[in-house]
This record gives C-alpha cells, sequence and structure tokens, in this order.
C-alpha cells in the first residue's frame, strides 16, 4: 500500500527508501490521534504527499565489526578445549561399553515415556 502511494506521488521507491519510510509511516500513523483503519491508505496518501518526509537523510554507515587478536585467540583456546572434551569423554564411553558389557548379560529394556493426554477443545 505503501508503495503504490509513493508511486502515485512519484517517490523512490528502492530498497533503502523503503526501509526508512516504512518507519516514517509507522511514526506518523502513532501520531494520528482519531485512528481508524478504514482511512489507512488516506494517511498514507498524506504521508507520501508531504514533502518534508523525503528530504535526503545522511546515511551513516555502521564500520564492520572486526575481532582482536586476543578474541579469536581466547574462541581457539576455546574450540580446542571443546573439542579435547568431546575426544575424552567419547573414549571414557568406549571404555566404559567394554567393562559394562563384560560385567552383565542383561539387556536393558528401553524406557517408553507415556504419551501425554492432550486436552479436548470444548466447541463453543
Amino acid at each position: 500500500m505503501l508503495t503504490s502511494s509513493m508511486d502515485a506521488q512519484t517517490r523512490d521507491t528502492d530498497e533503502v527508501s523503503m526501509k526508512r519510510h516504512i518507519k516514517g509511516v509507522k511514526e506518523f500513523i502513532n501520531n494520528v490521534e482519531d485512528f481508524d483503519d478504514k482511512k489507512i491508505e488516506e494517511y498514507m496518501n498524506e504521508y507520501c504527499q508531504e514533502d518534508d518526509n523525503f528530504n535526503e537523510i545522511e546515511v551513516v554507515e555502521k564500520p564492520k565489526r572486526t575481532l582482536s587478536e586476543e578474541q579469536k585467540q581466547k574462541m581457539k583456546d576455546g574450540r580446542k578445549k571443546a573439542k579435547e572434551a568431546r575426544e575424552a569423554l567419547k573414549n571414557d564411553k568406549k571404555d566404559n561399553e567394554s567393562v559394562g558389557t563384560a560385567e552383565s548379560e542383561e539387556v536393558a529394556e528401553p524406557i517408553v515415556k507415556p504419551k501425554k493426554a492432550r486436552a479436548k477443545k470444548a466447541a463453543a
């Protein structure tokens, strides 16, 4: 709806403009005292007719975030510790399985969880 209103007023509808104006329209509508959802198209047209909403705004680009060498090293150390922990757990598990099968020949029954009863919605 905003795009059609902007096209009718020969306003730019490129992606950057649309992002900016979607926010502008939301603020514009929030400031309307007697808001009526049946008049939403009129509000869009009113927003697009006002030249103050379309003055050039300087877009400030944020610098790309970079990690410091210290942060990179901490991440590398963390990954290394996690890998070692996984390998130790894996080796521990293998050792326990071999001991467990030798001590006991019984096979454990799988645990079956009971199904939850679903509440039936009453027809209104």
